[in-house]
């Protein structure tokens, strides 16, 4: 009985100071409990950035001065498949969004089922295109069909956080810059609804779009800007929203304080720290609120980036040259972001944590191998999956149940001993042709489509090893951007129809066959190497610098760190201390093309390429 009346009182206490609780709009403000605010906001990417530097990187938002925290949550990474949801370990959503609190930070979400951020399809789950009846972004009752079964497993661990109900979450986004795509209210009146019929309708609801771009807007929503941080006619953008919607406050809600990088651009994006800095000043001094986009970058781990809306693949690194860099130690920005901060609100005094070390820990020559051997159906089925064979041309990734990395094509011409043209007109995104097991040549999504060579006297087998570099995150491209070769496959105009093919999507190398490297001959396929890089002491943070090898992967203990590729600017991959244990820590690189020297090393500064 004496614990039924303890529970009994802290749940009146807790009803009692929950009811004091709110956060609104009045009179062109924000108003939390009561009293004026002004949002200071920054967009951290729980998926980019290992759970454990989630508190170290909450810790420097609240000694740079900000009071809240923004995230997307990615549909497609946790509804991976139709029926399989994930919220736990790395995507453990409710934990980074009680963390944030617990750091005295409100939450700004974003779970629109299109996020963009350059990620892979802008956060749509990749089995989308299996369903002949799902329109993207519109109020198609297929694709709404799933998303609204997504919301029945995301909302109720929503609901509690709500800041009403005494969590840290204020704010929620309906759609993400839809006016750049469509305009169609019935679309996004209907997301909005996917909100509120499941509780979650105690929190203040917007919708962002760059300037002067209104499509899908609902009047009842709160609409907030986009934009180039450095920008000087952003006080004028800001003031022609106001003047739009006059009663409401302005929230730049992407304050984009950097840019991101694309595989074979010549340099790493860079943006100009003091012209931001006097913005967010101005921002600050005129009343209205921020949220950086982005605080802290993190990294497109594994397969995960995104791609330009011309297939231009997102580099690994999200660093985004802003206030924290890539493994979240502070920049110019942050303090000169931080001094323009507390000159205009008050802000609460918090102690930097200590920054994390790094080390160089040398270079790593590999002693075991493995190259694909695609006459060995064996081998094959044991680390891939074999496709249903097609008679009718290839079978692209996403209806063969594959989401990311690569597919083995293989296939036939009867013509005997002529000297030809092999064509694919539609290639996503890198295909590596070999003809008899003699590699003849690339084919390339944006380049070459046909490759010339001669038959042998019985006819020739081909092979097409087909690279996914990650599905186009904007514009309407996306919705054609399925993965691997398409019909028509010809060879001096006759078609190729029969195929056989299987999927490598990667998740894991524990199924790789290694074996001990002997002699130096230079493999002729794509190739995993292995090897171990010995750590003393307690881990720190490192990159993995691989001059003289060309493009692939990088695992450590089995996690996917990451792309690399020398068409650059990307020069090295980082890896986190939290990836690294003491003793032996196991290194695997995927090699498309060829290295020089088996050797890799370990350096203790980032080269994101040149500026």
């Amino acid at each position: 009985k004496k614990m039924k009346k303890v529970v009994f009182l802290f749940a009146f206490f807790l009803a009692i100071v929950c009811a004091d609780r709110s956060f609104n709009t009045a009179n062109g403000t924000f108003v939390k409990d009561g009293k004026t605010h002004q949002i200071v906001s920054g967009s951290l990417h729980y998926w980019r950035v290992r759970p454990e530097g989630w508190n170290d990187r909450m810790i420097k938002m609240r000694a740079a001065g900000l009071n809240s925290v923004m995230t997307y949550i990615p549909w497609n990474l946790h509804n991976p498949e139709p029926q399989l949801f994930n919220f736990g370990g790395d995507l453990d959503v409710v934990k980074f969004v009680k963390l944030a609190q617990n750091n005295g930070l409100d939450v700004i979400l974003r779970p629109s089922p299109y996020i963009c951020a350059e990620f892979e399809f802008g956060g749509h789950p990749y089995w989308l295109f299996n369903d002949s009846k799902v329109e993207l972004r519109a109020n198609n009752p297929a694709y709404l069909g799933y998303w609204n079964r997504f919301m029945d497993e995301l909302a109720p661990l929503l609901v509690p956080l709500q800041y009403t109900y005494g969590g840290p979450v204020i704010m929620l986004q309906i759609e993400n810059e839809y006016g750049s795509w469509g305009a169609d209210i019935s679309y996004t009146t209907a997301l909005k609804q996917s909100f509120t019929s499941r509780k979650l309708d105690k929190t203040l609801f917007f919708q962002s779009n760059g300037a002067g771009i209104t499509g899908g807007d609902l009047p009842d929503v709160l609409h907030t800007l986009n934009g180039p941080a450095s920008s000087a006619d952003l006080p004028q953008k800001i003031k022609d929203l106001k003047a739009k919607q006059p009663n409401q406050p302005v929230l730049v809600s992407e304050f984009w304080d950097g840019w991101f990088d694309t595989w074979g651009q010549k340099t790493h994006s860079t943006t100009n720290p003091k012209a931001e800095a006097k913005n967010v000043d101005w921002i600050l001094a005129n009343g209205h609120s921020i949220s950086f986009y982005m605080f802290n970058g993190g990294t497109n781990f594994g397969f995960t980036n995104g791609a330009e809306f011309d297939g231009s693949s997102i580099t690994t690194s999200y660093d985004y040259d802003c206030a924290l860099d890539e493994r979240g130690n502070i920049t110019l920005k942050f303090q000169l972001f931080s001094a323009a901060i507390k000159k205009n609100i008050a802000t609460v005094d918090v102690k930097l944590p200590p920054v994390t070390p790094v080390a160089n820990y040398g270079s790593l020559t590999f002693t075991e191998s493995f190259s694909f051997n695609f006459s060995d159906e064996k081998t094959l089925n044991k680390i891939g999956k074999r496709d249903s064979d097609s008679s009718d041309g290839p079978l692209n990734f996403e209806a063969t149940g594959q989401d990311f990395g690569f597919k083995l094509y293989k296939t036939f011409i009867p013509a005997k001993a002529v000297n030809g043209a092999l064509r694919v007109d539609f290639v996503k995104d890198l295909a590596l042709v070999w003809r008899d097991s003699v590699y003849v040549g690339s084919l390339l999504r944006k380049g070459r489509k046909e490759l010339y060579f001669t038959t042998a006297n019985n006819g020739s087998n081909i092979d097409f090893f087909v690279e996914n570099q990650g599905r186009i995150n904007f514009g309407l491209t996306m919705k054609s951007d399925r993965k691997g070769i398409y019909a028509p496959v010809e060879f001096q105009e006759t078609l190729l129809n029969q195929f056989s093919s299987w999927s490598f999507p990667l998740t894991t190398t524990v199924h790789i066959p290694f074996t001990k490297i002997r002699g130096n001959a230079a493999p002729t396929t794509p190739t995993f190497y292995r090897g171990h890089l010995v750590v003393k002491g307690k881990p720190a943070d490192t990159w993995i610098s691989l001059p003289g090898w060309t493009k692939g992967n990088v695992w450590i203990n089995n996690f996917n760190i990451g792309r690399f590729n020398s068409a650059g600017p990307q020069r090295n991959l980082y890896v986190s201390n939290s990836l690294l244990k003491e003793g032996k820590n196991q290194v695997v690189v995927f090699e498309l093309f060829k290295n020089s020297n088996n050797t890799v090393s370990f350096v203790n500064r980032p080269d994101l390429g040149p500026q």
